[in-house]
């Protein structure tokens, strides 16, 4: 029996696998301990095109840590005392979704953090995400420090959220008060997170098994906004130990799927009805709940945007495709409760 369910692990693992389309990849291993980059007002890049920003006493270092090789480490300059602010960047990333694999349109994105337990004042730390052609930002942010809110003070909570999506952010924590609060955060352990940035469903979804956490929300994305810039923050005040930011084992792939493992089931879907399918010209779209429509969105299988119709929140749209060309189209319907992604054919 356990033989038997190995081998089923091995085929999901390896199916999940060969659905992931590697776009980069940082472990920090291959890199030389000490400065990330030499230049800290991040006008060009250090080590493997990593740019670094600090402001006041910042630093972003290359350090070896025991059991995991290297790493990287965010935060104030040792034994200085007066608070620093780092951030490490990656440039460019578009280009390498642009050249992505026809039809993987989900962008993952998988790292390893670290915060520290000791915190005197403040430890900060954030990952986000600047798209080409989109004034859009999505950030995974995590605060500890005395101020906010006045009754969490203690070094079991931490502020933890997901920010910039459709409904402004996602709260991350367990508390019922203060859903934006963790308690019993793991500090000084690291935490492995991932994130999917679903381009034709217009989700978001962030996983982080060990802390229990998949949370999802709309995130709408057309095919040119790619994201350009990925970028890694850490900030500390009085933390005069050491930096209290870390980050390790960073991967951006591309996706046709969401992984089997997130037991995503994106019901939403399967509420509408799009008929005829194939069509010539009028296409009905429809639903049994009356589920208002906001827009619709037709696009090609590249992900371009082909056109768009505004609706009035009506359970029923008429959608004339008369002047697309034939072909494979995904529709995008939004509504209050997500977005409907259904797939026509169009004949001539």
């Amino acid at each position: 029996m356990k033989k038997q369910l190995l081998c089923i692990a091995t085929a999901l693992l390896a199916a999940h696998f060969a659905n992931a389309q590697v776009l980069f990849s940082e472990d920090f291993d291959n890199l030389t301990v000490g400065d990330l980059s030499t230049d800290p007002t991040g006008a060009t890049p250090g080590q493997n095109n990593w740019y670094v920003t600090a402001y006041i006493n910042g630093e972003a270092v290359v350090t070896p840590e025991p059991n995991r090789g290297n790493v990287v480490a965010i935060g104030e300059e040792i034994h200085q005392g007066n608070g620093g602010m780092a951030v490490l960047r990656r440039e460019n990333m578009d280009v390498l979704w642009n050249n992505r694999t026809n039809g993987n349109n989900i962008l993952q994105l998988k790292y390893d953090f670290f915060i520290s337990g000791v915190f005197p004042d403040w430890i900060d730390s954030m990952v986000f995400f600047r798209f080409k052609n989109s004034t859009l930002q999505l950030n995974i942010a995590t605060n500890t420090h005395k101020a906010i809110p006045p009754s969490r003070q203690s070094a079991t909570t931490n502020a933890f959220g997901l920010g910039g999506t459709g409904n402004l952010g996602i709260p991350l924590g367990n508390d019922t008060t203060f859903p934006g609060i963790y308690n019993n955060f793991p500090f000084d352990d690291w935490i492995s997170v991932e994130l999917f940035i679903d381009y034709d469903m217009a989700k978001c979804y962030i996983y982080i098994p060990s802390m229990g956490i998949l949370a999802s929300d709309d995130f709408y994305l057309l095919s040119n906004e790619a994201p350009e810039i990925i970028a890694f923050e850490g900030r500390t005040i009085n933390h005069s130990f050491d930096r209290g930011v870390k980050f390790d084992n960073i991967k951006l792939s591309a996706l046709s799927s969401l992984p089997s493992y997130l037991g995503i089931d994106d019901f939403i879907s399967s509420k509408f009805n799009v008929f005829p399918n194939p069509a010539t010209d009028i296409v009905t779209i429809t639903n049994n709940e009356n589920i208002g429509i906001e827009t619709v969105t037709v696009h090609d299988t590249s992900g371009k945007l082909i056109k768009t119709q505004n609706c009035e929140k009506e359970s029923e749209v008429l959608l004339n495709m008369e002047s697309c060309a034939a072909g494979t189209y995904l529709l995008h319907i939004k509504t209050k409760e997500g977005t409907a992604v259904k797939k026509i054919i169009k004949r001539n």
